[in-house]
């Protein structure tokens, strides 16, 4: 950890070299990482556990293979461990382009200055995938908590098309995983539902890592299973930040054109809790639940809970509200 202008940063290790190669009984290797299987696949890239080689094992490759251009390694841990490696197309991220408004100051080449409803002149900046990934990379410098899957080391070279990023492993997956043919969710834990004791315990590790986040004004805008990992003792990690500093998220993600029509759905979308299973038994669900529950759905944000009443609500078991993380 360092301590910059008062404000502590979590050392990740940055390499401008990349060096891939495939050994003889197949092994690949980026760098001193040796590539396993595939954890998962979206729009912007793949993620594949890997292993990190010890300090020692760092100029052989695993079959003995010499080691060809491979920088001093930044990031070296005593021993073989295992990580997940997010890996990008840089070109193809520069393709994807949306828009983000940010007030007008001087005027950049391409930029659009429209006026908002509050009357301040807002600038529609274009940003690439690309920029973002890099965005996410800056914020997650400043991020140590346990609740918060760590970033270790960022691998990109000028010469290379790829951009790796080495994170924190979450051994057991997503919180929850959702089932195509009947269109629910269902925890690897308890092979369906979760009961109350244990929802507590992940609601609890979700809120702590989002009021971590917004004391250091960040938002994440993309909470939901997939993005809330298990570590292997069961604890819940916020992972792929699809997040934005308050420097860009100037308002409520609801006035262009193209998300008016979900905004109009979520404001008339009646909310019911769950009801009787499918033998006609009631779920359980303690009255606390429910008043937590309809209170983090209230439609009206002035009138919604806020994470640090929802952490003092009654149906959580108090642990107190340390927000520092434990050391793994």
């Amino acid at each position: 950890m360092s301590n910059v202008s008062g404000v502590r940063r979590w050392n990740i290790a940055e390499t401008r070299c990349v060096s891939k190669r495939k050994t003889e009984a197949g092994d690949k290797f980026v760098n001193n990482y040796r590539v396993l299987q595939t954890l998962g696949q979206g729009r912007f890239g793949k993620v594949k556990l890997c292993e990190r080689l010890a300090a020692g094992q760092a100029a052989t490759g695993r079959n003995g293979d010499a080691v060809v251009s491979l920088p001093t390694p930044a990031f070296a841990p005593p021993k073989a461990r295992l990580f997940a490696m997010k890996i990008f197309s840089k070109k193809t991220l520069r393709r994807l382009k949306d828009y983000c408004a940010e007030p007008a100051g001087d005027k950049a080449d391409g930029a659009a200055e429209v006026d908002a409803e509050d009357g301040v002149t807002m600038r529609m900046r274009a940003v690439t995938a690309l920029d973002r990934v890099h965005d996410e990379i800056e914020i997650m410098r400043s991020l140590y908590h346990r609740n918060i899957v760590l970033l270790f080391e960022v691998i990109e070279a000028d010469d290379s098309d790829k951009l790796y990023m080495v994170l924190e492993h979450m051994t057991r997956g997503p919180c929850m995983v959702y089932r195509p043919d009947t269109k629910d969710f269902y925890s690897r834990v308890t092979g369906g539902t979760l009961p109350e004791e244990l929802a507590r315990s992940y609601l609890t590790d979700i809120l702590l890592g989002l009021q971590y986040l917004h004391r250091r004004r960040i938002c994440h805008r993309d909470i939901k299973p997939d993005n809330v990992l298990l570590n292997d003792s069961g604890r819940c990690h916020l992972t792929d930040f699809g997040f934005l500093g308050a420097r860009v998220l100037l308002r409520l993600p609801f006035t262009s054109e193209n998300t008016r029509e979900l905004f109009d759905e979520i404001i008339r979308a009646e909310i019911v809790l769950p009801g009787p299973d499918e033998s006609g038994r009631e779920q359980p669900l303690s009255p606390e639940a429910r008043d937590l529950l309809h209170r983090l759905l209230e439609k009206d944000p002035e009138q919604r809970i806020t994470i640090d009443e929802a952490i003092s609500h009654s149906w959580f078991i108090q642990d107190g509200d340390d927000d520092e993380p434990l050391s793994f």
